[in-house]
């Protein structure tokens, strides 16, 4: 009884751990923001979201997802193998990804209708291979359960990247310097987190062999088999306004449009984080002992979160305009004119998001797969239909596609989370 307690004490503080690098990474952005839209235009902004959209999509294959498997194996020398596995996928594919560039770079900057990229795209080799590096640390440290050695390196990412962004922007006026400083920042945390545990680290990955690798290459294959394909269509969907706002209405509405979502979703994202450990530590228990209660639970948890999120609707709505010209200067106000609909969004997702830890329960994740599928493909050809609109329209009915889809996702929530027997194990 002694070391359950022991161990529910010593997970709430990995938690806390976590939790608390995240959020002052995020505060450190948020702060931050005022400053950078003083210094960069929207059209910068939307430039720089458009190369981190690129690199969002690439991150999810910068390790084949063999990364998730560095927490699994029994033995160290299993999984210090995949750890070399994963090292090397992201060798090869930054080499990979060099040639592709050389080869169709003029071909994507023309598709994403955005001629300022062209310049950075040779910048996604290095963002890949620091992307592979730093998860691949990520996980190890993970399952060494050493916590505070991520959430330094999280704090070191964020506050590297506003430091170089700041610098580039003011002292050498260069206008990529958002690209620059956020490449920057994915060096310093990688290095950061290699620095915080190298001699372990080291040590570790000495025991690799090439049999080994090859060995747990096999072992583990359903990751880059099963995972890799409906994380990559969850980042093409999330990324996809991005790509298809550039192309159709310019890169300045990218940066105005991708600025409101940073503001709006940082902090949420936050304390959504929070709410999915809690809630789903909370559904288990619920399950288990009472589970004709689970689903009055789920529903009541969604109106709490809606209630709690709903002011920052009725701000923006009301003052968003004013807000972000006082906050983030005259420049700006479009944004604060767009974030009373983009609020709605934010704040639907923070709502419902966490509830889909139900899907955990019954270890059958087929109801969220069928969703991402269903909203890849609503959303895919949305954007099809309404590229020519006008803009305000076209996020309208963005938002409208939002909610009805999010509440699909709930609804298939509350399904799941019926009275039934339930496995949870």
């Amino acid at each position: 009884m002694n070391f359950d307690k022991s161990s529910r004490t010593q997970t709430s503080l990995s938690v806390l751990t976590l939790l608390t690098g995240t959020g002052i990474a995020q505060a450190i952005l948020i702060s931050v923001s005022p400053i950078l839209t003083r210094i960069y235009s929207p059209e910068d902004f939307g430039t720089f979201a458009t190369y981190s959209a690129i690199v969002a999509i690439l991150a999810v294959i910068s390790t084949g997802r063999y990364e998730l498997a560095i927490v699994s194996p029994k033995k160290e020398t299993d999984a210090a193998n995949v750890v070399v596995l994963c090292l090397s996928i992201s060798v090869v594919l930054s080499i990979l990804s060099y040639l592709l560039i050389q080869t169709f770079g003029y071909s994507l900057v023309k598709a994403l209708g955005n001629s300022e990229i062209q310049e950075l795209l040779y910048l996604l080799p290095i963002s890949l291979l620091l992307t592979g590096f730093y998860q691949t640390l990520n996980y190890w440290n993970t399952r060494k359960e050493v916590y505070k050695n991520i959430a330094s390196s999280s704090v070191a990412i964020s506050g590297s990247s506003a430091t170089m962004q700041i610098i580039l922007g003011i002292g050498v006026s260069q206008p990529n310097g958002l690209v620059v400083g956020s490449v920057s920042g994915q060096g310093v945390g990688a290095f950061s987190l290699y620095m915080l545990s190298r001699t372990e680290f080291l040590n570790s990955i000495r025991n690799s062999s090439i049999h080994g690798i090859l060995k747990n290459a096999k072992r583990y294959k359903d990751f880059p088999l099963f995972s890799s394909g409906a994380s990559l269509i969850n980042n093409i969907a999330t990324q996809l306004p991005v790509f298809v706002i550039t192309s159709a209405f310019g890169v300045t509405v990218t940066g105005i449009y991708s600025l409101t979502i940073r503001i709006l979703s940082a902090p949420l994202t936050l304390f959504s984080s929070a709410i999915f450990q809690v809630f789903f530590k909370k559904i288990t228990t619920i399950s288990i002992e009472k589970p004709e209660d689970l689903q009055k639970y789920v529903l009541n948890t969604f109106l709490l979160l809606v209630l709690f999120g709903s002011p920052l609707v009725a701000l923006m709505i009301f003052w968003g305009p004013m807000i972000f010209s006082i906050v983030f200067g005259d420049e700006w106000v479009e944004a604060g004119e767009i974030a009373g609909l983009l609020s709605i969004v934010a704040v639907v997702r923070f709502a419902i998001s966490p509830l889909s830890a139900v899907f955990s329960l019954e270890n059958n994740v087929k109801r969220g797969a069928f969703w991402q599928l269903l909203y890849f493909v609503s959303l895919a050809s949305l954007f099809y239909f309404i590229y020519d609109l006008d803009f305000n329209f076209f996020l309208m009915l963005y938002v409208i596609h939002e909610v009805i889809l999010y509440g699909v996702f709930l609804f298939l929530i509350l399904r799941s989370s019926k009275h039934r027997k339930y496995m949870t194990n």
